[in-house]
């Protein structure tokens, strides 16, 4: 089974009126039921990614604890195919969702 990595940055985009702020980068787009997955935080602030909707994902949480700044978090996988949305328990308006592909049918 592949690994994927979603990482979590920092946009730099911010100006006077739009300060920067955090984001989840674009999920990487093979991702399967049952694949490997694990966040990357390359920003100076700790994050804690969680599934919108532990029922769609087929997992209640993608990790026990935030991810501290400048480190990654333990593998998971999702459970079941579906678009998966989630958010950052410490920042709100950080959000963002993976679609998760149907596992591969073992060949007999």
């Amino acid at each position: 089974m592949p690994v994927w990595q979603i990482n979590i940055t920092t946009n730099p985009n911010g100006g006077p009126t739009k300060p920067a702020r955090f984001e989840f980068a674009d999920p990487p787009p093979q991702v399967q039921a049952g694949d490997q997955v694990f966040w990357s935080n390359n920003d100076s602030q700790p994050h804690h990614p969680v599934p919108d909707d532990p029922s769609q994902s087929g997992i209640t949480e993608f990790m026990p604890t935030q991810i501290a700044a400048h480190a990654s978090s333990p593998t998971f996988a999702f459970g079941k195919a579906g678009t998966v949305g989630y958010h950052c328990l410490l920042h709100k308006d950080e959000t963002g969702s993976i679609d998760v592909g149907a596992a591969p049918v073992p060949q007999a």
